[in-house]
């Protein structure tokens, strides 16, 4: 469920300027937040086991990522958890096993399936060749994009403990396109409120709504939902880029981010321009505004969410910025 997964909270170290390192896994789960994070039993140098903390109890456990300390992970980290079941934990990560007698590692792209209640860990080692799923409400989820064809699947829920198997997607996806759950059930149009779906694709500021089977209803100018959208104006002097404006878009927690990026310059050790950003609620059907942003830095992706740690429910998104080769996030809160 992608709004089991928390993007603030008081345990992330913020430099001045309110940038954060990669890293942090938060989740939501029974009124508390749950860190899962990668760490090294004593038997290991590297990282082989994954530590679930809860933050309000400090309750923690952990488990091995395979069956002997041979198994690690790939990489220093872990790709989004979020929860699969009321219960259960999805945990995804890839590894890497030295086998004695095989002269080199062994491979693998595995899902945990932790039940928080007793602790027991189901693994799946999974056969998609792109990682880092990304749930569509509950009914779906969307994979990351398959090296072979640059292309992602998206799956049904229920088939998430199924990835081991040779399974058809129900959907594929083109190259850089997203689709997202929402539940638009607050407008009075009817082919609105009957939409629970939305498709985006990089630098296009067109939107396909589609139904709960991913079936196409209408296409939505996004520019035509902001009443106060300014098309951004330039002359070829304005900038040293071919192409200054860029799109991007974010859907999460049944709210839409729209942000328009003007850079007028990008070097090696300078970034400049500007950054709207224009946000609907659709819970509540209106505009949520945001401040126009001073960009020194590259906006990578942004995810809207609901604050929950607060108990506002403010709206806030997070962006993950880049420089120099350098990546950190950032936390916008809204005007």
């Amino acid at each position: 469920m992608s709004d089991s997964i928390v993007y603030d909270h008081n345990i992330i170290i913020k430099d001045n300027l309110g940038c954060f390192s990669l890293g942090y896994h938060l989740v939501k789960y029974n009124g508390h937040v749950l860190r899962i994070y990668a760490s090294s039993s004593m038997q290991s140098q590297k990282q082989n086991i994954i530590c679930i903390k809860n933050l309000s109890t400090q309750f923690e456990f952990n488990f091995n990522v395979g069956p002997t300390n041979k198994t690690t992970l790939l990489s220093y980290t872990i790709e989004t958890p979020f929860m699969y079941l009321e219960n259960i934990l999805l945990i995804e990560a890839d590894t890497i096993t030295q086998i004695d007698e095989e002269p080199g590692p062994y491979y693998q792209h595995v899902i945990y399936f932790v039940n928080l209640q007793n602790q027991e860990v189901k693994t799946v080692i999974s056969n998609i060749k792109g990682g880092g799923l990304r749930p569509i409400g509950q009914k779906y989820v969307q994979t990351g994009v398959y090296w072979d064809d640059g292309k992602s699947r998206i799956y049904k829920w229920n088939d998430l403990e199924k990835l081991d198997k040779d399974l058809k997607p129900v959907y594929i996806c083109a190259k850089d396109t997203y689709i997202y759950s929402i539940d638009w059930s607050s407008s009075s149009i009817g082919a609105l409120a009957n939409c629970t779906g939305i498709k985006t694709s990089v630098n296009s500021e067109f939107i396909e709504l589609l139904d709960s089977n991913l079936n196409f209803i209408m296409k939505l100018n996004v520019k035509e939902m902001f009443p106060n959208y300014k098309p951004i104006e330039y002359n070829d002097e304005d900038t040293n880029q071919a192409d200054p404006i860029c799109i991007i878009f974010g859907v999460n927690n049944n709210i839409l981010l729209f942000v328009e990026c003007f850079y007028s310059q990008i070097l090696d050790r300078n970034v400049s321009g500007f950054a709207n950003c224009y946000c609907w609620d659709f819970t509540s059907n209106t505009q949520v505004h945001f401040p126009t942003i001073k960009l020194t830095s590259l906006f990578n992706k942004v995810i809207p969410f609901r604050d929950y740690t607060t108990g506002t429910m403010g709206i806030k998104y997070i962006a993950l910025e880049e420089f120099n080769r350098s990546y950190w996030y950032k936390i916008y809160e809204s005007d």
